[in-house]
C-alpha cells in the first residue's frame, strides 16, 4: 500500500495534452492519494489544477487500476470561464478507463469527499467491453461548475456506487443541455445511484 497525505495547503499544477492526465494511475493497486493533512482527516488541503491545456485532457486518469482511492482533494481546471459553451477543449476531473482505442477497465476504487469543479465533465466512468468497470465508489463527493456532465457513466460499468454526491451546475453556462447524470448503456447489474 502506498500512501500520499496533503500538506498544510498544497496546491499542485498539473498538466495534459490529448487524453493525457495530469495525473496517471495505471496498473496499480491500493494506491491511496489523500489531500487531508492529517490521517484519517476530512480537510481537503491539496488542490489540483489542469492548466496549460491544448486538448482534451483530466486532472486523474485511472486504467487497470485495482482498490485505488483519492480521498479529500480540490480537483479543477484551470480555463473555466463563467460563460464557456464547452466547445472548446474537453476537460475532465476524473476519468476510469481513459477514452482511447484499446482502454483496459478500473474497478474497486473509491473516491470520496472530492470537490471536482470547473470541468466538462466531473466524472467520467467509461466501461470498455475489454475489461469494464466494476464497483467503483462515488462518496460524499462535491461536483461544480461543470458545462456538460457532473457525471458521466457509459457502457460497461458494473454495480458502480454513486452514493451522497452533491452535484451543481454552471447557472451561467450557455448550453443548452446540462447532465447531472447522465447514464448510458450501463450493463450487468446496473448503476446504483443514491443522491440524497
Amino acid at each position: 500500500t502506498i500512501y500520499f497525505n496533503g500538506s498544510t495547503s498544497t496546491s499542485i499544477v498539473t498538466y495534459a495534452g490529448t487524453y493525457y492526465p495530469g495525473i496517471g494511475f495505471s496498473n496499480t493497486s491500493y494506491l491511496t492519494w489523500d489531500g487531508s493533512n492529517q490521517e484519517g482527516g476530512t480537510g481537503r488541503n491539496t488542490t489540483f489544477i489542469l492548466s496549460n491545456l491544448t486538448s482534451s485532457g483530466s486532472v486523474f486518469t485511472f486504467s487497470n487500476t485495482f482498490y485505488d482511492s483519492v480521498l479529500n482533494c480540490v480537483i479543477q481546471d484551470s480555463t473555466y470561464y463563467p460563460t464557456m459553451s464547452g466547445s472548446g477543449w474537453t476537460n475532465y476531473g476524473l476519468v476510469l478507463s481513459a477514452p482511447s482505442s484499446s482502454p483496459t477497465g478500473a474497478s474497486y476504487n473509491v473516491f470520496k469527499n472530492n470537490w471536482i469543479r470547473d470541468t466538462y465533465y466531473g466524472i467520467y466512468n467509461y466501461g470498455p467491453s475489454t475489461g469494464f468497470n466494476i464497483a467503483n465508489k462515488f462518496i460524499g463527493n462535491t461536483i461544480s461548475r461543470f458545462t456538460y456532465a457532473g457525471i458521466y457513466n457509459y457502457y460497461y460499468t458494473l454495480n458502480t456506487l454513486y452514493q451522497r454526491n452533491l452535484i451543481q451546475s454552471d447557472t451561467n453556462a450557455p448550453l443548452s443541455y446540462i447532465y447531472g447524470i447522465f447514464n448510458y448503456c450501463g450493463s450487468g447489474g446496473g448503476t446504483a445511484t443514491y443522491d440524497g
